[in-house]
């Protein structure tokens, strides 16, 4: 087997929807955490708007963006440099030691109190959310690590305020946290469309069908034999076909049965 001492990865994959979906059908990928550990972000397509010529990146945002993180690069280089004296050296033992006191000055980052404060509240809305047939049920995997998440990417936005100050001299402000939290909540809806992908059954692809024909037709009623005859086709060999997507639907609050009293 192969052993990685202090490894640190990060992974960015771009890739189709009809891959996405391949993940739920390898087990180990969600029964050992993998799938929880991604952000995940589908953007509407831009196919039949795009562009064929687009302004450069202006030279003042590449230059601080290159700036930035070559800075950020060299704090994480000498966080494992002085890691790797730490380990090595005999000679290190004295809390006067200045090797130690940067070692430790670099890897403790603290949280402060309204940080903390906004964290803990944080962390209780999403709980409740977690429950079986919550919003976040279906996706508790994913969203149950999602404060955790917060937390690293507000410090991850510390040591990026810090620049050149190897993250010391001070704590992860509420300011901090605050937008961190911003994106974790943006993250939300992505990972819930990307779930859906991932777990995606006959009854989410038909209903989805069911639904662009609905749009498309501007039909603002319709009944089980009209909507046959309008998605008929591989996911619909007979009008039953279309019950449990539509039921689906419903469930969800994108259509509604009927009374006879109000059917024109």
């Amino acid at each position: 087997s192969e052993h990685v001492k202090d490894a640190a990865i990060t992974i960015g994959v771009t890739t189709q929807p009809e891959v996405m979906r391949s993940f739920g059908s390898n087990n180990a990928f969600r029964g050992q955490g993998l799938l929880a550990r991604f952000f995940y972000a589908l953007p509407k397509s831009t196919v039949g708007t795009r562009r064929s010529q687009t302004a450069p990146i202006p030279d003042q945002v590449r230059a601080t963006y290159f700036h930035h993180m070559l800075t950020l690069l060299e704090n994480l280089h000498s966080v494992h440099s002085v890691h790797s004296v730490q380990s090595s050296s005999d000679s290190v033992h004295s809390d006067k030691d200045p090797y130690k006191a940067i070692f430790i000055d670099i890897l403790y980052i603290e949280i402060s109190m309204d940080a903390t404060i906004r964290l803990k509240n944080f962390m209780d809305w999403i709980e409740p959310q977690l429950a079986e047939y919550g919003p976040m049920g279906h996706f508790a995997d994913w969203a149950g690590k999602l404060a955790g998440a917060a937390l690293r990417i507000a410090g991850l936005l510390h040591m990026a305020e810090n620049l050149g100050q190897n993250g010391q001299n001070g704590q992860i402000s509420d300011n901090e946290l605050a937008r961190a939290i911003r994106l974790a909540r943006y993250l939300l809806p992505h990972a819930q469309a990307a779930y859906a992908e991932i777990s995606a059954d006959p009854a989410i692809d038909a209903a989805k069908t069911i639904l662009r024909w609905i749009e498309k037709a501007c039909a603002q009623q319709f009944t089980r034999r009209e909507c046959y005859r309008g998605v008929r086709g591989p996911l619909f060999k007979s009008a039953d076909d279309c019950d449990a997507p539509l039921r689906l639907l419903a469930d969800h609050n994108y259509i509604r049965e009927l009374d006879v009293a109000e059917r024109g």
